[in-house]
């Protein structure tokens, strides 16, 4: 499953919108849209489709982008980079030192998506960056 699929699956799913709907907002037949959703190829849509699906979920416009860019880089080239989200919402491209674990990218979609969704909130609220630090505790080091 591509990261754009995992990220589109969470936009629509923090929206609360039906696939229906962001097929007709977005101008994508809920066919394609689905297959988006599933990771069948195409697992990505053509650019023009891209910044419409984009349109619809402004709040999770810098996400879907990364995604969609980092879907890009060569498998041999994964696991030393990463398309990641600057503080303002930009984006740039980051060496493995910065990058999140390797592990991530072997996590089944629907786990993917609660992690990414932690670490969004984590970012937004030191109450919840504090409580998963404290979680961790309990946690052995691999």
């Amino acid at each position: 499953m591509s990261l754009f699929s995992n990220a589109l699956r969470l936009a629509i799913q923090e929206s609360g919108l039906s696939q229906v709907a962001v097929s007709e907002k977005s101008g994508s037949s809920q066919a394609q849209l689905s297959r988006y959703l599933s990771g069948e190829p195409p697992q990505r849509p053509p650019r023009d489709v891209f910044e419409n699906l984009v349109d619809v979920f402004p709040q999770s416009r810098v996400h879907l982008v990364a995604a969609y860019l980092e879907d890009e880089l060569p498998p041999k080239f994964r696991d030393q980079f990463e398309i990641a989200v600057r503080r303002g919402g930009s984006s740039r491209v980051r060496e493995e030192a910065e990058r999140s674990p390797s592990f991530r990218s072997r996590m089944p979609h629907d786990l993917r998506a609660a992690h990414d969704r932690i670490g969004r909130a984590a970012l937004e609220n030191e109450f919840v960056a504090n409580t998963i630090k404290s979680l961790a505790g309990f946690v052995p080091e691999a």
